[in-house]
C-alpha cells in the first residue's frame, strides 16, 4: 500500500500598511504577494482621510477579492506603559507600553489566535 506524503505548511507572514493607496492599489499589493487572508491589528479600524479602510469598507472590498478578513484588536497598539513595567530600556512610552501588553494574557490569546486559520487559498468569496 502506498502512502502520500504529507508536506508540512507552514504560513507566510507579511505586514503592510494602508498608506493613502486607493483601494485598488492595496488589494493588487496583497495579489502581488498572494495574499490570502488579511489579520488587522488596528485597535480603531477606521481612517478617516481613507475611508475605504474603514471597517464597514475594507471587509467586503477583500471578500469580493477572495481575500478573508479579521479584525484581531487584542494585537494592536494604543497601549500605556504600566507604571512597574520591566522595559524601562524603550524611551517611548507608547513602544513601552507594547511590550508590556505583549506580557498579558490578553495579548497571548490574541497572537495565538492569530494563527487559528486554514492556510493558502484564497477564498471564492463565499466565506
Amino acid at each position: 500500500m502506498q502512502t502520500e506524503k504529507s508536506h508540512d505548511v507552514h504560513p507566510v507572514v507579511l505586514t503592510i500598511g494602508h498608506s493613502t493607496h486607493p483601494i485598488d492599489a492595496f488589494i493588487g499589493m496583497l495579489e502581488k504577494n498572494k495574499a490570502s487572508h488579511l489579520l488587522d491589528v488596528r485597535t480603531v479600524p477606521r481612517s478617516r482621510r481613507n475611508p475605504q479602510y474603514d471597517q464597514s469598507l475594507l471587509p467586503q472590498y477583500l471578500e469580493d477579492e477572495g481575500i478573508r478578513y479579521t479584525h484581531l484588536p487584542k494585537l494592536g497598539g494604543l497601549r500605556h506603559a504600566r507604571a512597574d513595567s520591566i522595559n524601562r530600556g524603550w524611551r517611548n512610552l507608547s513602544f513601552r507600553g507594547y511590550a508590556d501588553y505583549m506580557q498579558t494574557p490578553e495579548f497571548e490569546a490574541g497572537y495565538g489566535r492569530s494563527w487559528n486559520w486554514p492556510i493558502g487559498k484564497k477564498t471564492d468569496g463565499a466565506s
